[in-house]
């Protein structure tokens, strides 16, 4: 494993990355003009003494905006991320040509730099690693992304319910609901609202997702036209804690809206679900633009891309329960019914069971009646008899019944015997019929190690063999003296058990370890923004600059690089700089538009902002790569491709109140 670079070893090759024109531009800046032959090595030393600087560093700090600070969280909380990733975390609420700027502003200043991993490949952008810990630590706040907590506010949880996983297995095992496509169509239409109280399209969907858990955990696994329900798996997730069958519930829902390979996808979704579980906790309300957020640092940090964002967020708010920490808390001391045995045989209680023996048996011998504040189980008959088909005795759930309900009727106790009894006049068998010459079943009937494997004996020389030890039993006849066994005669082959995938991340992933060490450098509490220190500079500078006896023209793009606070100190304030300002023509300037719009045609370097006329006088932006120039006797017009979407269009210039040529990235280039 290589080791992991220095913070400065991390800025030095960034600064290397950099094209010479670049980086004399932004030196000029900085520290001024640079004479030629210029020494690289010692220039990118000087910058790194002023960014290492105290004063600088807190001149830095007063001079971040609010959207400084989220798109900066947004970096640090991403890693490493192009342009179009950082826009897309506050594209719901700003206009998408106002963050793209921002985010190249951001590169002007320093605080962004190239991520030297990523260069020629998937160009992306980091924390300047100089300023990194001390922007964590004293200015940027996971609350810049997702909203900080009013006073008394607590954070979201995810809740999974393990009393619909158990209802659902007793509707599959005594109410016959058939496969996937029935058992949903009868749970919408019959149980839904009759045991759920399910009334609403949100609390059926939410049904429906813990029916196809079922289904993906290879719980109840499709036997033909019905199924066949695994009470082992069943018995895994019973036990598993609240978050692991969260994380099912999730990777349920995930295959659902974007169905991958369960097997090559695994890893992925274990760490989308981490990502989104630990940044859930930072957030504060249920509310569809801060989930979209989240799911998109999910996405990207666990490289699992969802087909479609605002149908997966859709759904996810659909089927979630969102639990805020101190409603559990109220929960927790709230008082139960434990559970209680009536004379109709009824078996009623709050909030979930608890195991009797690390069994949880309940849903094998009951059928499910109400899961709401009081949930309620029925034992009958059909139910008891199921459970003995299952391979439980009257003795195991006698015994399990008293230490659920700590008292069991004589009653019950002598019709469960009895129901026994009934059910023992016929036994059918499933296993492998071993037919043997006399010698060798005669050491089959005393050899100790086989006879746990042995169901019965049926003749001197027929064994009915267990088949689900066939392996074991094999190996142990193989060793007295059979070399290889032959191989089973029969019609048809039975296909192994599918395994369910595994849900449990042991041990965390490096990029869930990342996630939890950043969150806590970032911390959840408001980091307030030092306005007044910062205007209390801006002016400062500005009587700086208004001081030098200056051209209109110089004193002009001083004052355009102040404003978008490029200049920090009194020794960036250079007149020999050349000039930054943005160039736009607006109005009756129509050879001024038709100048820009020209000079932009496939630009790699250049975009346009267009400001276009509406009908009832208003105007809307569109941010745009100019694709062609058209030019006809009468009128002129551009194709363009417009961002983020990438529809593309043309548009008549006549039409265009206001260009402005703007630069797509000071770093990278399309």
């Amino acid at each position: 494993m290589s080791a992991i670079p220095s913070r400065i070893e991390l800025w030095e090759r960034s600064m290397a990355s950099l094209s010479d024109s670049v980086f004399l531009d932004l030196l000029k800046n900085f520290i001024g003009k640079v004479p030629t032959p210029f020494h690289r090595p010692q220039l990118v030393k000087q910058l790194t003494t002023l960014f290492s600087s105290e004063d600088f560093i807190t001149r830095v700090e007063v001079s971040l905006s609010e959207s400084d600070c989220r798109l900066l969280t947004g970096c640090a909380i991403l890693g490493c991320a192009t342009q179009d990733e950082l826009c897309s975390l506050l594209i719901d609420e700003y206009p998408y040509a106002a963050i793209q700027q921002n985010v190249v502003n951001l590169e002007e200043r320093l605080l962004l730099v190239p991520d030297p991993e990523s260069i020629g490949s998937r160009p992306s952008l980091m924390l300047n690693p100089l300023l990194m810990q001390r922007l964590l630590s004293k200015s940027l706040a996971i609350g810049h992304l997702l909203g900080f907590p009013a006073e008394g506010d607590s954070p979201l949880s995810w809740h999974a319910d393990k009393r619909i996983v158990r209802a659902l297995a007793s509707l599959h095992m005594h109410a016959s609901l058939g496969n996937l496509e029935r058992s949903e169509r009868l749970l919408a239409s019959r149980h839904a609202k009759s045991i759920f109280g399910a009334e609403d399209a949100r609390s059926v969907e939410r049904l429906l997702l813990y029916n196809r858990l079922l289904f993906v955990s290879d719980i109840v696994v499709p036997n033909g036209k019905n199924v066949r329900v695994s009470t082992e798996r069943l018995q895994m997730v019973l036990n598993e804690d609240e978050k692991s069958l969260g994380r099912r519930l999730f990777s349920t829902l995930l295959q659902h809206i974007h169905p991958q390979d369960r097997q090559r996808y695994e890893r992925e979704v274990q760490i989308f679900y981490e990502t989104f579980h630990q940044l859930l906790a930072y957030a504060w309300e249920d509310d569809p633009l801060v989930l979209k957020k989240i799911c998109t640092i999910a996405s990207h940090r666990s490289a699992l891309a969802i087909g479609n964002m605002d149908e997966f967020i859709r759904l996810l708010r659909v089927t979630g329960v969102w639990k805020h920490g101190r409603d559990g808390d109220a929960e927790d001391s709230a008082v139960t019914l434990r559970p209680t045995l009536d004379s109709d045989l009824t078996i009623s209680f709050t909030g979930d069971v608890q195991p009797v023996g690390n069994k949880d048996i309940l849903h094998c011998i009951s059928v499910v009646r109400k899961v709401d504040v009081v949930t309620s189980y029925e034992i009958s008959k059909p139910t008891i008899l199921r459970a003995f088909d299952l391979g439980l005795s009257a003795s195991h759930i006698l015994a399990y019944l008293e230490g659920l309900t700590h008292t069991t009727p004589a009653s019950l106790n002598d019709l469960i015997r009895h129901w026994e009894a009934e059910f023992g006049a016929i036994t059918i068998y499933d296993g492998i019929l071993v037919k043997t010459d006399e010698r060798l079943g005669r050491i089959i009937k005393v050899l100790p190690a086989v006879q746990s494997h042995i169901i019965r004996i049926i003749e001197d020389t027929l064994f009915l063999m267990a088949r689900s030890t066939e392996q074991q039993w094999r190996e142990i006849l193989g060793a007295t003296g059979v070399l290889i066994l032959p191989s089973s005669i029969s019609e048809h082959t039975f296909p192994q058990s599918s395994q369910p995938p595994s849900v449990t991340l042991d041990t965390p992933q490096p990029p869930i370890r990342e996630l939890r060490m950043l969150l806590g450098d970032l911390g959840a509490q408001t980091k307030m923004l030092q306005t007044e220190q910062g205007d209390r500079l801006q002016r400062e500078l500005r009587s700086l600059i208004d001081a030098k006896r200056l051209q209109k023209a110089q004193k002009e793009e001083l004052v355009a690089r102040l404003e978008r606070k490029l200049i920090l100190t009194a020794s960036q304030i250079d007149a020999t700089v050349g000039r930054t300002q943005t160039l736009e023509a607006s109005g009756f300037d129509f050879q001024g538009k038709l100048n820009l719009c020209k000079a932009a045609v496939n630009s790699s370097v250049d975009l346009l902002e267009l400001h276009m006329l509406e009908p009832d006088g208003g105007t809307h932006v569109l941010l745009t790569e100019v694709k062609e120039f058209i030019r006809d006797s009468k009128e002129a017009a551009i194709r363009v491709r417009v961002l983020p979407n990438g529809e593309e269009r043309v548009i008549l210039i006549d039409k265009v109140f206001r260009v402005r040529k703007l630069r797509r990235s000071i770093f990278f280039q399309a």
